[in-house]
């Protein structure tokens, strides 16, 4: 009797990709080491995969699903905050408002969030950020897409009044993305868990503070006159 094809073997062979290439990079990789750890002959591996890139093509779409899924629910938070208690504003910026504060407690919690979220995906971190050829382009692709995200979510939070307006909404997201990438490299290289609370700090008021609303408002000043209606009055 034939033996039934194993329905979880195409999730048992990226979950074995995940590990091979977390541990001796995609390049060195070889797809009877990935089948052999899957526990699934080489044949069927080319029943789901037709090779090495496609398999590395799915790691690298479930990481920057991740990925998006956090920063989604980051804008969709930062939405749901300005229905409920209103836009930043530049008072709020310079004032230290318990708006602020709330806005402030808000960034910091999914910063934190997305630090912990690359944490726990290293090994697919350090295959993607070891890549080239081919699999530099399907990153590339990727890395496109999540910044075409992140400039529709920061032009909507412009318009909302959360973030100054006078910036160049797709440079912003490169940067953004060009930041975490950074970010990332720098993880796969630490061999201790980072302080993510020290990061989300150092990761916060570099992006909050520096797409903070720009115009510091003029201080009132008590019995100040009008300059034109004193000028009116000297003439």
């Amino acid at each position: 009797m034939a033996r039934k094809p194993d329905p979880d073997a195409r999730p048992k062979l990226v979950a074995a990709a995940r590990r091979v290439f977390g541990e001796v990079g995609v390049d060195a990789a070889r797809i009877e080491d990935i089948a052999r750890e899957a526990g699934i002959s080489k044949g069927s591996f080319y029943s789901h995969f037709p090779g090495k890139d496609a398999i590395f093509s799915e790691l690298v779409s479930q990481f920057f699903a991740v990925m998006t899924d956090l920063t989604l629910q980051r804008h969709e938070a930062t939405q749901e905050l300005i229905q409920s208690v209103g836009a930043l504003t530049a008072e709020d910026w310079y004032g230290a408002t318990p708006r602020r504060l709330a806005f402030d407690k808000l960034e910091h919690a999914h910063t934190v969030r997305c630090l912990q979220g690359m944490w726990r995906h290293r090994d697919i971190l350090r295959a993607i950020l070891d890549h080239g050829g081919l699999r530099g382009r399907i990153v590339e692709q990727f890395i496109a897409l999540a910044a075409e995200s992140v400039a529709a979510q920061v032009e909507a939070s412009t318009r909302a009044g959360a973030l100054r307006g006078d910036l160049d909404h797709a440079l912003v997201s490169e940067l953004v993305i060009g930041m975490w990438l950074q970010l990332g490299r720098r993880m796969v290289r630490t061999t201790t868990r980072p302080d993510f609370e020290v990061w989300a700090r150092t990761v916060d008021a570099i992006t909050s503070q520096g797409l903070a609303v720009q115009d510091k408002p003029a201080p009132a000043r008590i019995g100040a006159v009008d300059p034109a209606v004193n000028n009116s009055e000297g003439r």
